[in-house]
């Protein structure tokens, strides 16, 4: 009997000494199967509450078996980490695993390490890698402690990949542990200054300069309420006259814009650049705006503005919409990427867009700048910023 209980006693002491072993966040280094090896690079973390986690989402749960030497886990999520893994080797720091014929070698990482290197490697921040195409921005993001994100901006959308970022000054390695993206895996410090960063993954180098976000943003803090219900502000707007402005017109033959837009992740205003052709007729008269996004191999019209003494006689914000309800917010003399402005400030509503407009007091139907801005239905900022760049005149 005392030998029976001091095997069972031996048991549970072993079996809660190789589940504190096993208790922990692993980085899963490379697979093997029928001689194939693959680099992984991965991280699964098992908690002591017995959940296993994958880029920081829980994925399902584990339990250490004694008597086949194994882990079993639970997942719906991922079949990969579903059923029985059996344990090849476990030590304090290594840990390989069998399942479905394959290999899985995992090191554990030291989490206070990982901070502690992390932060003195001097790589936190955002760094914009060097590309041949100047439409595509691609931004690199490591937070503090080891938080990732890639965000590649292009004209009209973007794509955020998150995952996990560990620095080893042993050997000068960057590991990037995530779905997907340019720099998975290991990657070597080539060089670093500060502000310029070098990395050799695999045979190819990858050059990036840091960057810092855009903090000092116009923003627009008036609010509905602030604005009043009825304010005629057509009497002092610069543009009255629809005949001086197909007459000033007719000797434009496009305005050029750079339009913004902020990413929130990143802090980051992304531009493109926008056309607009113009078209006058001063007999009818009439004026007519040709929009165009405009890339370096491509440019596709994605509007078209057109007003007469009839279609939008009205709207003295021409090319621009209406707002209400709007305020006059003095005069202000502004510089944009195409020079310095005098301009007659106006701010108001366009639906739940908050605008402010820049409009330049002798150039009638061109913005200096406009600004956007909103909440969004989950709370987040939505704004946007377009400066002019260039008119360009009829020769």
């Amino acid at each position: 009997m005392k030998k029976t209980f001091q095997f069972i006693l031996f048991m549970v002491i072993t079996t809660h000494a190789q589940t504190d072993k096993i208790t922990g966040s692993w980085l899963m280094t490379k697979a093997k199967k029928d001689g194939e090896t693959k680099s992984v690079y991965f991280v699964l973390k098992f908690t002591d509450n017995n959940t296993m986690e994958a880029m920081d989402m829980e994925i399902g749960s584990w339990r250490y078996d004694e008597s086949k030497n194994a882990i079993v886990m639970n997942s719906q999520m991922d079949e990969d980490f579903n059923g029985q893994a059996k344990i090849l080797k476990l030590t304090e720091s290594e840990l390989e695993l069998g399942k479905s014929g394959w290999e899985y070698y995992y090191t554990k990482l030291n989490t206070d390490k990982v901070s502690k290197d992390n932060e003195q490697s001097g790589l936190a921040g955002m760094w914009q890698m060097d590309s041949n195409n100047k439409e595509i921005k691609k931004i690199l993001k490591f937070e503090l402690p080891d938080n990732f994100q890639f965000v590649e901006l292009t004209d009209g959308s973007t794509e955020t990949i998150s995952g996990n970022w560990f620095f080893f000054p042993e050997n000068k390695s960057l590991v990037i542990s995530s779905m997907r993206q340019p720099l998975r895996g290991e990657s070597m410090v080539v060089e670093f200054t500060g502000n310029k960063l070098t990395l050799k993954h695999g045979a190819e180098i990858f050059n990036a300069t840091r960057v810092e976000r855009d903090d000092n943003l116009e923003r627009l803090t008036f609010t509905e309420e602030e604005l009043p219900e009825e304010n005629d502000v057509s009497s002092s707007l610069p543009w009255n006259d629809f005949y001086s402005m197909v007459s000033y017109l007719s000797d434009i033959k496009n305005i050029v814009y750079r339009f913004g837009t902020l990413n929130v992740g990143i802090g980051k205003i992304h531009y493109v650049t926008l056309v607009s052709k113009i078209r006058t007729n001063k007999e009818k008269p009439s004026v007519d705006f040709v929009n165009l996004r405009v890339t370096e191999t491509d440019s596709m019209q994605y509007s078209e503005n057109y007003k007469d003494e009839l279609s939008e006689g009205f709207n003295l914000f021409f090319p621009e919409t209406e707002l209400f309800p709007v305020r006059l917010n003095g005069m202000k003399t502004i510089t944009v990427p195409a020079g310095t402005f005098n301009c007659t400030v106006v701010e108001g509503f366009d639906g739940f867009d908050k605008v402010r407009y820049y409009m330049i007091n002798d150039k009638p139907g061109i913005f200096a700048k406009i600004i956007k801005e909103k909440i969004d239905p989950f709370g987040e900022l939505e704004y946007s910023i377009k400066e002019l760049v260039k008119i360009n005149r009829v020769n």
